[in-house]
C-alpha cells in the first residue's frame, strides 16, 4: 500500500481515544498522554487507521488483507503481525481495545479522553452521536452482568462457566468456505472434523465435541467468550479458499483468555494435496502446546484419511445426509460411502460410517433384509479394524453391534472400553457408554457417564436427555426423568424414544389416563410399532426388560 491514505478511509471524528494513547486522523500518528508521537510499523499504522474508522463495528480480517494489501497476495499472519504490533503499542495486554472475532475479524473500542489523574475512562467516543453513546451504555450494562455471572468472587476475576481441564483444551471451530465453490463446504467441514478427531485421540488434550462445536458457525462471538462458556484454554479457527491452482487453507490458534493469537499459518495447496494440511495444522497445534508426542502418533497425525480427494468428497456429503436423521437420509449415506469405498478400498473412515449407517437401518428401519444389514455393518466394522487396529472408531462400530444385534452386554462393554482407551474424548462414545450401563442395570453409572458426554459437548443435542431420562426412570428419580422426557420431546417431536420414557414414567407414577393420552400420540406418529419388533433398548436383565416394558404395556403399547 503507498503512503497516501485511501480515500476509504473516512474520517468520522478527529480524534479517537484508545487507553491513554491518542489517535489523530489528520495526521495519521497515534500520541500518548504527553503529546509525544509513538512510532509505529507503516502497515501497523495503516490497519490501526483502518479500525479507528470504524470504532466498534467488526471489520473483516479478508476486508483488512484487501484494503491494506491489495494488489499484492500476502497471509493473514501479516495482518496477525500488525495486531500485535497495535496491541504491544497500547499496552492493550487483555485485548480490550483490540478485539478478535473468531471467523469475523478485529474491532476497535475506544475510551473515553483520560481524566486529569491519566486514568482512561470506559468506553466512549470523542464527539460520537448519541446513540453510539446509548449503545456503549447497553454495553456496559451486559459487562456488568456478565460479571456477576462469570464471578464468583469479585476478588478473584472471572471464573469459567465450566471448569478448565487440567491439560490443553481446545474447541475447533467450523472452518469457513470463503469462496462459492460449494464442494469446498465439504472439504471445510472435513477440515474441522478431521483436526478435532486427531487431537481428541491425545489422552493429554480435552477437546470439545463437533456437535457443539458447529453450533458457533453463524455466530462465534469472541475467543474470550468461548472459552468461558466451554471451560477451554484454546480455540482454533480457520478458512479455506478457492485459488486457480487449488486452494488456500488458513488457521489460527488463540489463547482464549487473552486473545492472544498463538500460531497463525496460511497453506496453499494443489487440490490433490489439499487434505495433507491437516495434518500439518495437527502437527503445529501440538508442538506450539508443548504436548509428547510418540513416534507413533506422529506417524498417525501424518497419515491423511484417503488419497483420493473424491471419496473424501462422498464421504463428507454421506456425513451431511446422516444429519437429517431420516430413513431417507441413511440409505443415501450408504450409497455414497459405498461409492467411497469403491474408489479408496482402505479408506477407515468410509468403513466405519457404513458400518453404522448398516446398523442405522437395522435397528430404526429402512432395511430390506435386516439380517443382511447387519452382515454388512459387522463386515465393514471388521474391515476397519484390519486397516487400524488402534483407531477407537472401529471398535465402537463393533461395539454398538455385540450391544444392538448380538445382544452380548458383555463384549459391547469391552468393546466400548477399548474405545475410550483409545479416545477419551468422543463424546457419543461416552454417551452410548452410559446408556450400554442402563441396559446393564448400573443407572448411577449412566448417569456419570452421560455427564462426562454432556461436559465434552456442552452443547449437547436433545437426544442425549433420552439415556438421562430413562436412566432416572430406573433410579425412580421420576420427575427428573419426565422433565428430561418432555425436553427431548420438545426438540424432536417426531421422535419415539422420549416418548416411551414419559408414557412409562406417567404410568409408573400413577398417571395412567395421561399414559394413555400419550399412546394415542405415539401410535399417530408410528401406528405400525410393536413391542416384539423393537430392538432399540436390548436390556441385559429380565426384571429391568419386564418392569419397563411391563409400564408400556400397561399403557396401551401394542405387542
Amino acid at each position: 500500500m503507498s503512503g497516501e491514505k485511501p480515500e476509504i478511509f473516512a474520517k468520522p471524528h478527529e480524534e479517537v481515544w484508545l487507553g491513554k494513547y491518542q489517535f489523530l486522523f489528520d495526521s495519521s500518528e497515534l500520541r500518548d498522554e504527553h503529546g509525544t508521537v509513538i512510532p509505529l510499523r507503516r502497515q501497523s499504522l495503516e490497519v490501526l487507521t483502518y479500525l479507528a474508522a470504524r470504532p466498534g463495528g467488526v471489520v473483516p480480517k479478508a476486508e483488512l488483507i484487501e484494503k491494506i494489501w491489495p494488489e499484492t497476495f500476502v497471509t493473514d499472519d501479516s495482518l496477525g503481525q500488525c495486531i500485535v504490533d497495535i496491541r504491544r503499542t497500547l499496552r492493550d495486554r487483555d485485548h480490550k481495545i483490540v478485539r478478535t472475532f473468531p471467523k469475523k475479524g478485529y474491532m476497535l473500542v475506544p475510551t473515553e479522553r483520560p481524566t486529569e489523574n491519566n486514568e482512561p475512562a470506559n468506553s466512549l467516543i470523542n464527539g460520537r452521536p448519541f446513540y453510539f453513546i446509548v449503545a456503549g451504555a447497553i454495553a456496559l450494562l451486559g459487562a456488568i452482568m456478565a460479571f456477576q455471572f462469570w464471578s464468583t468472587d469479585p476478588g478473584k476475576g472471572f471464573s469459567a462457566a465450566l471448569p478448565l481441564s487440567d491439560g490443553p483444551s481446545i474447541i475447533v471451530l467450523p472452518f469457513d468456505n470463503q469462496s462459492e465453490d460449494t464442494d469446498l463446504d465439504y472439504l471445510a467441514a472435513g477440515f474441522s472434523t478431521s483436526i478435532r478427531t486427531q487431537l481428541s485421540k491425545f489422552p493429554d488434550f480435552f477437546v470439545i465435541a463437533g456437535s457443539t462445536s458447529v453450533t458457533f458457525k453463524d455466530n462465534p462471538g469472541t475467543a474470550r467468550g468461548i472459552g468461558r462458556e466451554l471451560g477451554v484454554r484454546y480455540v482454533l479457527d480457520g478458512s479455506i479458499r478457492k485459488q486457480s491452482n487449488g486452494v488456500s487453507v488458513n488457521a489460527e490458534l488463540v489463547e482464549a483468555e487473552t486473545e492472544h493469537t498463538m500460531w497463525a499459518e496460511q497453506f496453499d495447496l494443489s487440490h490433490d494435496n489439499a487434505l495433507r494440511a491437516q495434518a500439518d495444522i495437527v502437527t503445529e497445534i501440538v508442538a506450539t502446546l508443548n504436548v509428547v508426542v510418540g513416534e507413533e502418533e506422529l506417524t498417525a497425525i501424518r497419515s491423511r484419511p484417503t488419497s483420493d480427494l473424491n471419496a473424501y468428497y462422498l464421504y463428507m456429503r454421506a456425513e451431511a445426509a446422516s444429519q437429517l436423521v431420516t430413513r431417507a437420509g441413511r440409505a443415501d449415506a450408504v450409497e455414497l460411502l459405498k461409492q467411497a469405498v469403491e474408489r479408496d478400498p482402505d479408506y477407515l473412515a468410509a468403513h466405519f460410517e457404513l458400518s453404522g449407517r448398516y446398523l442405522s437401518l437395522y435397528r430404526f428401519g429402512g432395511a430390506e433384509d435386516p439380517e443382511e444389514a447387519v452382515r454388512l455393518a459387522r463386515w465393514h466394522a471388521k474391515r476397519a479394524l484390519e486397516i487400524n487396529r488402534s483407531d477407537y472408531r472401529g471398535h465402537f462400530r463393533l461395539g454398538m453391534l455385540h450391544l444392538f444385534a448380538d445382544h452380548d452386554h458383555e463384549l459391547a462393554l469391552a468393546a466400548f472400553a477399548r474405545a475410550i482407551k483409545e479416545n477419551p474424548n468422543d463424546a457419543d462414545v461416552l454417551y452410548n457408554m452410559g446408556f450400554l450401563r442402563a441396559l446393564m442395570g448400573k443407572p448411577q453409572e449412566a448417569i456419570e457417564w452421560n455427564d462426562k458426554a454432556k461436559r465434552i459437548n456442552p452443547r449437547y443435542p436433545g437426544w442425549y436427555n433420552f439415556n438421562a431420562a430413562q436412566s432416572r426412570f430406573f433410579v425412580q428419580d421420576y420427575r427428573e426423568a419426565e422433565t428430561l422426557a418432555r425436553t427431548g420431546m420438545a426438540e424432536y417431536p417426531a421422535s419415539l424414544a422420549p416418548r416411551r420414557i414419559l408414557i412409562a414414567t406417567l404410568v409408573e407414577t400413577g398417571r395412567l389416563d395421561e399414559a394413555r393420552h400419550e399412546v394415542e400420540n405415539y401410535l399417530a406418529i408410528n401406528p405400525d410399532f410393536r413391542l416384539s419388533t423393537f430392538r432399540n433398548t436390548p436390556f441385559q436383565h429380565a426384571k429391568d426388560r419386564d418392569r419397563y416394558y411391563g409400564a408400556l404395556r400397561a399403557a396401551g403399547i401394542p405387542d
